[in-house]
Parts: C-alpha cells; structure tokens; sequence
C-alpha cells in the first residue's frame, strides 16, 4: 500500500466537491488536493485563473447508473476533437493550470485516444492528471498504457458490493470487471517507481444500501482510499422515484447555506469546445463561451463569467439572485426552473 501524506482540511463550510464527494478521512489525500484548490479560491468578480481544470474527453458512458444526469442528458454523443483537447490544454497551461481532470461526467475510457490525451498533459508538465471511470473498458495491458503515459490518480466508481445489486445499479454485469480491474491497477502500480492514487467512490441509492462498508472489506487491500456519497437528484432534472436517498442538494446541507465556488476556481470544458461554469452537468445548460471563437483568458474574465459571479456573490444576501440559473436548482435543490446560461450552446 502506497503511503500519503495527510493534511488535515479546515473547514471553510460548504462548497461544490464537499457535496458529492465525501471523504472519508478529513486527513485524506483527496482531501489535501481539494484544499489545495480552496485555498486559492478568490471570491471576486475577476480571480485569477484556475490551478484546476477540468476537460470531457467524451460525452458517452458504456453504463447507465441509476443515480447519473447521463440518462436524461439530449446532447448528441461525440468524442473531443483532438486539435481541439491540445489547444484548451496548451492554454490553460500557459495561464497555470497544474492540475487537470480528463472526465466530465461520462466514462473517460469510451475515449480511444485517452492515452494520448493523458501523455499531452504530462508533456506539457501537468503536476496532477486524474480520472473517475467505472474501470470496464479497460484490460491490465490498456490499464498499463494509461498509466504509463503519466497518470497520477484513478478513482473507479463501484456503486456495489455483489453481482446482483451491481447490474441493478449500473444497468450492466460487469462487477467482476470492475473488481478485476483494481486489482491490475493496483498489481501495476506496486512495479513502478513512483506513486499512483488508487481510490473507490461508492454513490449510496436505495437500491445498494451497505455497499460501501461491504466494498471497504472487498477491497480494502488494494486501494488508499474509499469515498462514499449519497444519491441526489441531478440539478435540472426530474426526481426517478425510489432511487434517490435526498431530493437535492438542499437535502444534503441546509437549504439557503449552499456555496458553490466553482466558476472561481476550476475551469471545466465540454467535449464540444464550450467552457462551462460547472464540473457536474450533462446538457450544457451552464456552457458560457464557445472557446472555439474566444480564447480562453477572454473568456474566464469576459462578461458572461463576470455577471454569474455576481449574482453567486449577491445571493450570500438572500435568495433570488440565481433565479432561473441551474445553480438555483443545484444549491437549494427544490426543482427551480432555469434557462440555459447561453442559450446558443444548447
């Protein structure tokens, strides 16, 4: 087993990753790298550009869990243009982003060229690249590809402990896949020279309620961390009955006391080229800016970015600022309707 060092995070309330991932160990290592994240937050109308960035290689899932935005998502399936990937990745670099994420919601391994994607950023001297997968898509030789090319961090989304419940869960029999799949990542890593991240996230429902304290004995010999969140409805979309353990993010913190730092500080791109205000959307209801016709540091500082920081900062006065904003509907979780922030991107 691979050590960390622990940092202990202060609690600064609540933000965007503190919702839906829920570490385990406050002294944890995904921990550490969320306070590293916060720790540059700039509340203003202006903030420097991101350390953290986030970039969908893909918009396509092999699963359909329950509990995933995915399933309602309208936007056509497509993978990123790769001229498209260096140039936002060559961008963000130059204006410090050192940490970068090749997901967005789907399944980064749907991506063929994953790989290439993964050594670009190494290339360029990315200190942190990483990944949420479901691990099917991916035998120990494509496993040792990707983390040869540079990769730091994996975290495979396991909603199950047993066969049954995982097919219930995630729509496929692949549970002996995905347990399959940690233990080559972790067999691999054990020969290499340098460390690499191995965590479990388990998303709670109704229908795999003690999963995550059965998988912790499962697999507890392979991994360094387990994460364990609980099922929401996805903001902008409508309530599945009987899956959900809350209604929305109101549920999960006091309605009223959300904070969502996220257009502060991580930028987040579509498969399409659109920079997003947030890193958990399907639909692009919160594309801003068409990065294809803008360049980046335009668009991170342009109006459009400046007015939705406004309206974040002026609703800390009271609710009705984010009125028919998805944040809306994200923060108090209550079904807000919303337009979409451009709608020339949707």
């Amino acid at each position: 087993m691979l050590s960390w060092e622990p940092a202990v995070t202060e609690s600064k309330g609540f933000d965007f990753e503190d919702a839906f991932t829920q570490v385990e160990n406050p002294k944890s290592f995904l921990g550490k790298k969320y306070a590293e994240i916060k720790k540059r937050v700039r509340i203003t109308e202006t903030p420097p550009f991101p350390y953290s960035m986030q970039i969908e290689v893909t918009n396509i899932c092999n699963h359909k869990c329950i509990f995933c935005g995915l399933l309602q998502a309208e936007r056509p399936s497509a993978h990123i243009d790769p001229e498209l990937f260096r140039t936002l990745v060559r961008q963000c670099y130059d204006l410090g982003s050192r940490q970068v994420s090749l997901v967005g919601g789907a399944e980064p391994l749907a991506n063929k060229k994953l790989e290439k994607y993964i050594a670009f950023c190494a290339g360029l001297g990315f200190e942190y690249i990483y990944i949420t997968t479901n691990g099917i898509l991916a035998s120990p030789e494509r496993w040792k590809k990707v983390i040869d090319a540079g990769l730091h961090s994996i975290k495979v989304s396991i909603n199950a402990a047993d066969a049954k419940t995982y097919r219930a869960v995630h729509g496929r029999d692949d549970f002996e896949k995905a347990v399959d799949s940690i233990r080559a990542i972790d067999a691999y890593r054990k020969t290499l020279d340098r460390p690499l991240f191995l965590a479990v996230a388990c998303v709670e429902t109704t229908a795999n309620r003690g999963a995550f304290e059965a998988l912790k004995a499962l697999l507890g010999s392979y991994v360094d961390e387990f994460i364990c969140s609980r099922a929401i409805r996805p903001p902008g979309y409508e309530d599945r009955p009987g899956i959900f353990l809350d209604e929305g993010m109101g549920a999960v913190v006091d309605a009223g006391k959300a904070k969502c730092y996220m257009p502060f500080s991580q930028a987040n791109f579509s498969c399409e080229g659109y920079f997003r205000a947030c890193c958990i959307e399907w639909d692009n209801a919160t594309a801003l800016v068409d990065v294809r016709e803008m360049p980046v540091a335009e668009a991170w500082h342009g109006e459009r970015f400046r007015e939705l920081r406004r309206r974040l900062i002026a609703e800390k006065e009271g609710r009705g600022n984010l009125k028919g904003l998805l944040c809306e509907d994200c923060l108090y979780g209550d079904g807000s309707p919303y337009e979409p922030m451009n709608g020339d991107l949707v």
